[in-house]
């Protein structure tokens, strides 16, 4: 695990606290999971990680698929805060790397339209240069600022999903709305 940039170790082990070990929920899309990789939608990446006996070897499978299939496509080297790496990794893993990007810009734009500093981004779920320089200007500018703002975009998401298919989503509300939620770390840095 020491051959991952330390941004990430963070970012998965957050995660993967969220996610937990084994799921096999009825209501659950995905179907199975392993580490919160879904049978489903990871086949693949599932049945790699299954193939292990052990849980220290199977958590490391799982790593790898997170570093690989979304941390990378995030491209974390554009961003400068720890923390934006985080909230962007844990949502990409939790609704597609798209969408939180996406989410990411909204809050960007959401500020934007009231300071000059940072100027509007086109909504396209792309990380680009000009996503990742508004965000480190946000950031610099008002860390609680962006990452509010990105938690309410986050949570209006999430309330849509489940007003749309309550049956579907109340089972899972509870345990999606401790992801809106940083670890302590953050807010002692940021209030300082």
């Amino acid at each position: 695990m020491s051959d991952y940039p330390a941004d990430f170790l963070l970012a998965v082990n957050w995660t993967l606290e969220k996610e937990g070990v084994f799921a096999d929920h009825a209501k659950d899309p995905g179907g199975k999971t392993i580490y919160g990789v879904a049978s489903k939608f990871w086949p693949q990446w599932y049945a790699r990680i299954m193939a292990n006996t052990k849980p220290e070897a199977r958590k490391a499978v799982a790593i790898q698929f997170y570093f690989e299939e979304f941390w990378s496509r995030l491209r974390p080297d554009l961003l400068e805060s720890r923390w934006v790496k985080l909230a962007l990794f844990d949502m990409a893993v939790h609704m597609s790397t798209g969408h939180a990007v996406t989410i990411a810009q909204q809050a960007v734009n959401l500020n934007a339209r009231n300071n000059a500093w940072v100027g509007e981004l086109t909504e396209d779920g792309k990380m680009g240069p000009f996503t990742a320089k508004a965000l480190n200007r946000l950031y610099q500018r008002g860390p609680m600022n962006l990452i509010g703002a990105m938690h309410s975009y986050r949570t209006q998401r999430y309330f849509e999903l489940y007003r749309n298919a309550t049956g579907q989503y109340g089972p899972f509300i509870w345990g999606w709305m401790l992801r809106l939620f940083m670890p302590p770390e953050f807010y002692e840095e940021v209030s300082r």
